[in-house]
């Protein structure tokens, strides 16, 4: 009798913000709003003004205190209380000083590490606790879509806030941080949405390093109990931004999913993935995963040598359908020819 050959496994990773999550509103309108609810918006405090001393204020401390001050041992909260009272100190009125440090300012800290700062991408969090929505499915699709084991991660250009605005929206994530040590094997058996996070404050690199990756397969291999290779792991990588996620996560030997579409791009972006095509109607077909993500080594018709799959999606509803076997996956651009999905092996970048 044939048996089936074994069903490969993902280790999945996603950018956080502007990919998982986004701010509700554009950052100086949301500090003019804590501003009012502290009465310190004076005349000069502007969203304007609050825009340009933000980015004054932003660019001054990451050069004096790299990764969010990680480097000279200063908490990540301390680094952003220290952006805010710089942003604000110029605009506001004599004698607001002590409100602006020991108040509004740890309000506004407080408000970019909960959900109250941003909107979760569709299908991510819940207002349930606990249910973590698309994340959630991918991990209980494991061994019943198409991928076997399913390893799930955030790798992030941030610092600890991602862990907890993901909490605040419902989804589950697992204490597991690069350099923290070994993962306990409680945690290794709990149930989490996000099995890790990788966040340059604590890797000391980022996107579009290729060593951030490096790590997050690392923690991925703890995660796992065994080595994340080429050889039975499908490696995919999900964001938002075209050079430092889907480029670089390619020149790491992932395959790199952008989620937007050919109008989000700006001219430059445009002609780099010119060539990409629509592959929704294939998705929707279900091939097999190898065939939309193919092994390394597996070099496809038409082609020279094996490259990673770069491919765009509106929103990462159609890659969870897909991967756990809903047919309904919906609209998708890919870095195929027109050959069809036997040209699946590299976009034109």
């Amino acid at each position: 009798m044939l048996h089936p050959p074994p069903k490969r496994n993902l280790l999945i990773c996603f950018d956080a913000f502007g990919t998982l999550f986004r701010p509700t509103l554009p950052i100086e309108e949301q500090y003019m709003l804590m501003a009012r609810r502290h009465k310190l918006d004076g005349p000069s405090v502007t969203p304007a003004a609050l825009r340009t001393r933000f980015r004054s204020a932003f660019d001054a401390a990451s050069a004096l205190w790299p990764n969010y001050g990680r480097g000279l041992g200063m908490a990540s909260e301390t680094w952003w209380r220290g952006v805010v009272v710089k942003t604000f100190k110029p605009l506001i009125r004599h004698g607001e000083g002590e409100v602006l440090e020991n108040e509004l300012a740890p309000d506004v800290v407080r408000r970019f590490a909960t959900r109250e700062g941003y909107t979760a991408a569709p299908g991510v969090g819940s207002t349930v606790k606990g249910n973590g929505g698309l994340l959630r499915r991918l991990k209980e699709g494991q061994g019943v879509g198409r991928v076997g084991r399913v390893v799930v991660g955030v790798i992030s250009n941030s610092d600890e806030r991602v862990m907890s605005v993901l909490e605040d929206f419902g989804v589950r994530v697992a204490p597991v941080r690069f350099g923290l040590g070994e993962v306990k094997e409680e945690v290794k058996g709990g149930e989490y949405d996000v099995d890790f996070c990788c966040l340059s404050y604590d890797v000391g690199w980022k996107k579009p390093d290729i060593r951030i990756f490096k790590a997050a397969e690392g923690m991925a291999s703890e995660v796992a109990g065994e080595e994340v290779d080429d050889e039975g792991w499908v490696k995919v990588y999900v964001g938002n931004e075209l050079r430092k996620d889907v480029f670089a996560a390619r020149d790491a030997g992932w395959h790199g999913v952008l989620l937007g579409n050919p109008a989000s791009l700006n001219r430059e972006e445009r002609k780099l993935t010119a060539r990409w095509v629509d592959v929704s109607a294939r998705l929707q077909h279900c091939p097999p995963i190898e065939m939309v993500f193919p092994d390394r080594g597996v070099v496809p018709l038409g082609k020279v040598e094996w490259r990673p799959v770069t491919v765009m999606m509106p929103t990462l509803k159609p890659l969870v359908d897909y991967l756990v076997g809903n047919t309904g996956a919906r609209r998708g651009l890919g870095a195929d020819d027109e050959e069809g999905m036997e040209g699946r092996g590299a976009g034109s970048s």
